[in-house]
Parts: structure tokens; sequence; C-alpha cells
């Protein structure tokens, strides 16, 4: 409830009113030392990084670019209707992407090195489809697979950490390139099981 010029309240058990504070946000800041190789925010919030981030292309993001103009085979109905859904992402998406990047990197160096795993192996889950023929996984997803809003560990491992594929790399395990190669071709099936 809210009386006229107060503020607004709860009428409690028994008649009275229980005030909520004013907010009063306050700035809280830490301090970087750049010359110390040890400080992690330091090399977190380097100028290598921030540029690095800043520059990426995401080619994922923005497929419609890499149509040919004139296919050598039309498409169906169906790939055309994709096709033409490409061109509406494009570069609002890609700096969305790196908007995203940077709050990650603002939040936690474990968060954003977690997303730069994630976003490698989807990466690899587009390259397994490209080497294999298959089709891009573009389109509707099941949001669920990619929810990361219930807490900080990535959902996407337990789209990866099935219980078949616990001998194979996972985005969390993956040490080398042909690691993250595995995970992604394991990432592909399971998301072409996943989807209707």
């Amino acid at each position: 409830m809210k009386a006229k010029g107060d503020r607004r309240f709860l009428i409690l058990e028994g008649g009275s009113r229980f005030h909520f504070p004013k907010r009063q946000p306050k700035t809280l800041t830490f301090r970087i030392r750049d010359k110390d190789k040890d400080d992690q925010y330091a090399r977190l919030y380097s100028d290598k990084v921030v540029d690095t981030v800043r520059v990426l292309h995401l080619p994922r993001y923005g497929l419609a670019n890499y149509l040919k103009p004139t296919p050598d085979v039309p498409p169906s109905q169906d790939e055309a209707e994709v096709m033409d859904n490409l061109s509406r992402a494009g570069k609002r998406l890609i700096g969305f992407c790196r908007t995203n990047l940077f709050k990650r990197l603002e939040s936690s160096g474990y968060s954003f090195l977690l997303s730069v795993r994630r976003h490698i192996l989807r990466n690899y889950i587009y390259l397994h489809a490209l080497e294999n023929g298959l089709p891009l996984p573009v389109g509707t997803q099941d949001a669920a697979l990619f929810d990361t809003r219930s807490d900080d560990h990535d959902s996407d491992s337990t789209l990866f950490d099935t219980e078949e594929a616990t001998a194979k790399p996972t985005e969390t395990t993956a040490a080398s390139l042909a690691d993250f190669a595995t995970a992604g071709a394991t990432g592909y099936q399971t998301l072409k099981t996943s989807t209707p």
C-alpha cells in the first residue's frame, strides 16, 4: 500500500506499518594493480583481452553473410525460410554476444572463461556439422538446453555430460582443440536427439 505522500508499506498483523527502506545505490570500487602479474583483475581487464573481445567476428551470429548469392542447387521451401530468417540477426546479435562476454568478464574470471569455453564448444558443434555435411543447428531450439539463469554452473554442461558420453571430453573438461572437437560431435548428436 501507499498512503498519499508516504513511502510504500505493508500492514502487519496487529495493524502496524512496515515501511520499505529507501534504496540508496552505492558504488563499490576495487583496486587494480596493472603492474602486478598476480592480479587476476589486471589481467582480465588488460587492453589485450578487451580488444580481443571487441574485434571478435563471431561468424555463427551472422550466417547470412556467408550465403551464396545464387546457390548451385535451389533451396527447398524450408531451407529458403531458414535462409530468410538468418538475415534478421547479423550485427545486432554479434554486438549482443560481445556485450554478454564483457558482462561475464565483469562478473568474474571464472564466469568469463566458462562463457568462452561454451562459445568454443558451440563453434565446434558447427564445425562438426560443416565437416560432415550435416544441417547446421539453427532456428528454434529448446531454450532450456542453453538456459544459464538457474545458477552459474553452465547448463550446457548437462547437455554434453550425458551418461553415455561421460568418458568423452565435455566443455568443462576439454583440454585441447581435439577434445573440443570430440565434445562438439557429442553435442551435435545430443542437440539432434533433443530437438523435435
